[in-house]
């Protein structure tokens, strides 16, 4: 019986059978690769010259689908950069307007109002006759102390003569109104407005300027008579 093991055995045999002895692996590691060629490399492309306006293509042949971006060369002047966008955005494409938006009408016309008088129509309406009440006040010398007191003494003076108690009497205004008086009354009828329709009969004999002809009516000592109230009254001129 040899005394040969098993292992010494299989180290004998595979030195004695060489195509069993273990073939080294090829190397599969990717090698570096190597840089390219450097007559491989291109050469940089040589800059495009830079449009000029004489480049450009004329105004009236741009549209909505037109290449503007020429327009943006160093060269291209700026006017005719400006005008290139100015037609752009004229388009159609670029005048639509949104629906939803709060300023897309006509804010510069209104419907007429008719009759209807607003808050703020109603608000400078007492402006402005505040404005004609405080002027009056300046040209005739007079105060809120002195209309105050004017008005405490018709009602202390009322409580010294006592009237009969009357019914309530309606009138409708024509928009007439008649001032008697002498000269001094003239520029307060020219203060007034057209719609009131003033006139002036005038008490005194002195002259009567062009400006005021139409409106004034002369007494020259001609009889007066008044009759009627207010808002139906009538006044008879009599002979001198």
């Amino acid at each position: 019986m040899s005394d040969e093991t098993f292992f010494t055995r299989w180290a004998r045999l595979k030195r004695e059978r060489p195509e069993l002895a273990p073939v080294a692996e090829p190397n599969t590691a990717a090698e570096p690769a190597m840089p390219p060629d450097v007559e491989a490399i291109s050469a940089p492309a040589a800059p495009a010259p830079e449009l000029t306006d004489a480049d450009m293509p004329s105004l009236a042949s741009l549209g909505f689908d037109s290449d503007y971006s020429g327009f943006f060369s160093a060269k291209v002047s700026s006017e005719l950069r400006k005008s290139a966008l100015r037609k752009l955005f004229h388009q159609p494409e670029f005048n639509v307007i949104d629906e939803l938006n709060d300023y897309r009408e006509d804010f510069t016309y209104f419907e007429p109002l008719g009759n209807l008088i607003t808050i703020d129509m109603k608000h400078q309406l007492e402006r402005h006759a505040r404005q004609h009440f405080d002027r009056l006040l300046e040209d005739h010398r007079m105060t809120p102390d002195t209309l105050s007191l004017a008005r405490e003494q018709a009602l202390a003076t009322l409580q010294q003569y006592p009237t009969a108690v009357v019914g309530f009497i309606g009138y409708q205004s024509q928009g007439r109104l008649l001032i008697i008086g002498d000269a001094s009354a003239l520029p307060l009828a020219a203060q007034l407005p057209d719609t009131l329709k003033p006139q002036v009969l005038l008490t005194d004999d002195q002259a009567i300027a062009s400006q005021f002809a139409n409106v004034v009516i002369p007494l020259k000592g001609r009889n007066l008579s008044i009759s009627g109230h207010l808002g139906a009254f009538a006044v008879d001129v009599g002979e001198s």
